[in-house]
């Protein structure tokens, strides 16, 4: 579910690096939404801060937090969130101003050539433009975290200058400029949820970027004329009268913006499939009670507000849908065996994603037996699916994680029930993480199911073909 770095094999590279960390070095909790192997960890590192400025650095960093977590869409998904700061001295203060920019930015000419022995080699003037702030390290970049926070998903470097700037990529380089923050919410749109430039700026396919201009098979078709979205060219002539933007006011365009729904919708989505809002359940462990019900229970990291809807079932019939996290199981059930499966889905109108439901889904899955007595046998097992695109055209992925190891059958039926194509036939397996990307470019256009089958647990998705 989550990118998993080998501690061992960093720490190796951290050692041999000669690179050793000679100065003290410390962890700050700026936030905490669940537990680290649960949530997205956001790192934020320390650059061109001496040691006695060590406080300043936690100082800035919870203000960078504190930002961060009450800006939409990450406020309402803050849970989903833990924020850290690495305390690293450098042995001087500051950022590199090496004077070299082209931008004509005045800035640059006024301030004078310096060049501090910052411990990540954070610099102005990258690529001709002064306000392009670098750390060049990225090896020192890579063993610090691996040695100190090998958990860690987004990575940000913040620069001990009040000189405005900041850039994106593999890491986010920001200063401690108030007004940085929102270059940081931007490269966060690139870094995060690989969005693009609504400005002019190398030309891809993206989720707020395409070549397709017609308002029924453009990617954000369900948003248009809605919140100002609609169908914009980058601009009137050459290559950028080719390419479309979904909005004209967009943080991803000028800053001082807020996403627009097109962005929203994909930092959602993009949290969606690196987060499984189910944290733990009950009962974990098989329970026998003669006359007395049972109670089931989910831990969820909620949103803010709680979108999530759950859905009991019993035996694929469901016998609630509402929002509750509990169920009170009966034992006045007919003598057999029986699965019981609480489903999560997520009904924040900021999505419009056609069949969410069957995209992002995560489950829990319990075995019960009646005979004479109400027993829950065994937890079957706790997974997320992700199945994208849908609709899809050629290619199908399929993504499964697992809370154990179990057998897996994956087959797509007709909406008649035939069998049309089979992907998996009871295979066992070996790792907690099942990813699959199925050719169904044979199949003609319509509506399908991908019927899945975990364990003694079985799913159903709708996916469309076109």
């Amino acid at each position: 579910m989550k990118k998993i770095i080998k501690k061992a094999a960093f720490f190796l590279l951290w050692i041999g690096s000669g690179n050793v960390f000679s100065q003290p070095i410390g962890l700050d909790t700026l936030y905490v939404g669940g537990d680290r192997d649960h949530c997205i960890n956001i790192l934020i590192l320390s650059d061109g801060y001496t040691a006695s400025e060590q406080s300043k650095f936690t100082t800035d960093a919870k203000q960078l937090a504190d930002y961060l977590l009450v800006k939409s869409p990450w406020k309402e998904y803050q849970n989903y969130f833990n924020v850290y700061g690495l305390r690293v001295v450098s042995q001087q203060s500051g950022a590199k101003h090496p004077r070299t920019a082209t931008d004509g930015d005045t800035n640059c000419q006024l301030l004078p050539i310096s060049s501090p022995n910052n411990y990540f080699g954070s610099t102005f003037d990258n690529g001709g433009i002064h306000r392009a702030i670098y750390a060049t390290k990225s090896s020192t970049i890579m063993s610090a975290t691996a040695a100190w926070f090998p958990d860690y998903d987004v990575r940000l470097i913040l620069v001990n200058t009040t000189e405005y700037g900041g850039t994106g990529g593999d890491y986010i380089t920001m200063t401690a400029n108030r007004s940085s923050v929102e270059v940081c919410a931007h490269e966060l749109g690139h870094t995060f949820a690989n969005l693009a430039d609504e400005y002019w700026s190398y030309p891809s396919e993206k989720p707020n970027m395409t070549r397709t201009s017609s308002s029924y098979s453009v990617r954000w078709k369900n948003w248009l004329n809605t919140n100002g979205v609609g169908i914009y060219q980058y601009g009137t002539e050459g290559a950028a009268a080719q390419w479309f933007r979904p909005h004209q006011n967009c943080l991803m365009r000028y800053l001082n913006r807020e996403y627009c729904s097109v962005c929203t919708q994909a930092i959602i989505e993009k949290i969606h499939s690196l987060v499984t809002p189910i944290v733990g359940y009950l009962p974990q462990s098989p329970v026998k009670l003669l006359n007395d019900s049972v109670l089931f229970s989910l831990s969820l990291l909620k949103p803010i507000p709680n979108t999530l809807k759950i859905i009991w079932t019993l035996d694929d019939a469901v016998i609630s849908s509402n929002c509750s996290d509990t169920l009170t199981m009966s034992p006045h059930l007919e003598d057999g065996i029986y699965t019981l499966k609480a489903t999560v889905e997520d009904t924040n109108t900021a999505l419009r994603v056609d069949y969410h439901a069957n995209i992002h889904r995560y489950t829990a899955a319990w075995t019960l037996l009646k005979n004479r007595e109400l027993a829950v046998v065994e937890m079957q097992n706790q997974y997320a699916v992700h199945v994208y695109p849908n609709p899809a055209n050629t290619l199908l992925n399929i993504s499964i994680d697992l809370k154990k190891v179990d057998n897996l059958s994956l087959e797509i039926l007709s909406t008649d029930g035939k069998i049309v194509q089979s992907i998996e036939n009871e295979r066992f397996t070996t790792s907690l993480h099942y990813k699959n990307t199925v050719d169904i470019s044979s199949l003609p256009a319509g509506v399908y199911l991908l019927n899945i089958r975990i364990g003694k647990a079985k799913d159903v998705l709708k996916f469309v073909k076109f």
